[in-house]
């Protein structure tokens, strides 16, 4: 998989995030997974993927490229329920 170009690199300070939407080529292969995507954007924008967000990947017609519409936060992203898991906990047990 590789970067094609980079159609929208836009920086979000007051969601305290990067926005991208990327055309990727992958060479034939099927398209790759959000997670696959996430580990390249980390590699290639040297950031830890816990802090990525892949919103959408859509795929060309006929073509082994696509879109990309992802976001690197500026921290890691804390997940529904996991930033408070003592309440969680709490609500397990009622």
């Amino acid at each position: 998989m590789k970067v094609i170009e980079v159609l929208k690199d836009f920086d979000n300070r007051l969601l305290k995030r990067r926005e991208l939407i990327i055309r990727i080529d992958y060479e034939g292969n099927a398209t790759p997974s959000k997670e696959e995507i996430r580990e390249f954007i980390a590699k290639k924008y040297a950031v830890e993927p816990e802090r990525i967000e892949v919103s959408k990947v859509l795929s060309d017609l006929g073509y082994p490229s696509g879109k990309v519409w992802a976001k690197i936060w500026d921290e890691a992203i804390v997940k529904k329920g996991e930033e408070d898991g003592e309440k969680a906990d709490k609500q397990v047990e009622a």
